[in-house]
């Protein structure tokens, strides 16, 4: 098949944690034997040639806005907070998507038979739904959570996630979660073809690249580890209040954000050993979960009711051993239920978050027996295995 992937986020270099989930899917699809194009912002960092994440996939950098306005709308924190943090970056979307438009109009007349692989509902599942309705070509929409959730906000954006159904043929949700919020705004009778499915990973990343000694942590008591951008959407300030009642615990948060600031001021005033490692090499980040005893992802709602998606995080970190606690909300539900390798606490709640970790941290066989069967989970989501599921979906759809 010759499959064209449009989306907002594409690895800018070798080990660039943006769109990183993009491009192992499209690693995958290839090594099956399919020619796969992409569609993706030009960098703000570096060279458009170093796109192509010495992958061999080809990579084409769209521009959009003129000059330096537009610049930082894509990559970063992810489209829609870096909006919320620079409001004038919105008047570059018209130009964005007009971009998209005019790229993926030129991609799918240059190869025979094309199928469009897009990603995020919105603007390249939009875009690419537009072009599918005038020219045809069987479209295929990897649903994230983000997109789908910017296209309920309004009566405006509402009537865009309208046309970006009407354009697809099939849908890939990254959990069940999502899908049950895209039945409810299209209704069972538009409802598509799909795929529940995670993206896969490639947990080699994350693995040692030299025998090294056991690794052992210099810290006492628990080490709790959360990994993520520094935004009140993951729920960090909880994760550092809950540590504060344990006697003997450090916590290591491994990202960036604007909220960096208010979490540091928060562990030195609750008395709470925090470690900011800032943005980590995949090599470094495994050796970060292999060191750790759980790992937090404290969660929570957004504005209108936004939730996370399946968040990669929680894969690595099975893939490395180690277990999670989780919030009751989005595609953690699902995570943890499925790979029996996390135990959920409800949204929003320090206490409870509190009560879970005080009960695994008392209980060393559990976590062993999730250890196990978090490995074994994972293995069934490595990129290669997630990359034939969503090929026999490309082509049923084919057919």
């Amino acid at each position: 098949m010759n499959i064209i992937v449009p989306a907002t986020s594409f690895p800018r270099w070798d080990d660039d944690a943006a769109g990183r989930f993009v491009f192992d899917l499209s690693k995958g699809l290839s090594e099956l034997g399919h020619t796969v194009t992409h569609i993706v912002p030009r960098s703000d960092q570096g060279s458009d040639s170093d796109l192509t994440c010495a992958s061999g996939l080809t990579v084409g950098a769209i521009s959009f806005g003129a000059g330096i306005w537009g610049k930082g709308l894509a990559y970063g924190a992810g489209m829609g907070a870096n909006v919320k943090r620079k409001p004038w970056l919105g008047l570059a979307v018209p130009s964005m998507l007009r971009a998209f438009k005019r790229a993926l109009t030129l991609a799918v007349t240059e190869v025979e038979d094309p199928l469009v692989l897009s990603h995020w509902a919105f603007p390249a599942g939009l875009v690419a739904s537009d072009v599918a309705c005038r020219q045809g070509f069987p479209h295929v929409g990897v649903i994230h959570g983000g997109g789908l959730q910017a296209l309920t906000q309004s009566r405006l954006t509402q009537s865009w996630g309208h046309r970006w159904a009407k354009g697809l043929d099939a849908c890939v949700f990254v959990s069940e979660d999502l899908k049950k919020k895209a039945a409810c705004f299209l209704g069972p009778r538009k409802t598509k073809p799909s795929l529940v499915q995670p993206m896969g990973i490639d947990s080699s990343r994350f693995a040692p690249r030299s025998p090294q000694a056991p690794l052992v942590s210099s810290a006492k008591g628990l080490r709790l580890l959360g990994v993520g951008r520094f935004i009140k959407l993951k729920g960090f300030d909880l994760l550092i209040e809950a540590a504060s009642h344990l006697e003997f615990s450090q916590v290591v948060l491994c990202g960036q954000g604007p909220e960096e600031q208010r979490l540091r001021n928060q562990g030195a005033r609750l008395g709470v050993s925090c470690i900011f490692l800032g943005q980590l090499t995949p090599e470094a980040l495994g050796e970060q979960y292999r060191l750790a005893d759980l790992l937090v992802v404290p969660s929570r709602l957004g504005p209108q009711g936004r939730s996370e998606g399946s968040p990669m995080v929680v894969l690595e970190a099975l893939s490395q051993g180690l277990p999670f606690v989780g919030s009751a909300t989005g595609g953690l539900q699902s995570l943890a239920e499925q790979s029996s390798a996390g135990v959920l606490f409800m949204l929003n709640d320090c206490h409870d978050l509190l009560r879970s970790i005080r009960a695994l941290a008392a209980d060393a066989p559990q976590r062993m027996t999730m250890k196990k069967e978090g490995l074994q989970f994972a293995g069934d989501h490595e990129y290669s295995v997630v990359a034939k599921r969503v090929e026999e979906l490309l082509e049923n759809v084919r057919r």
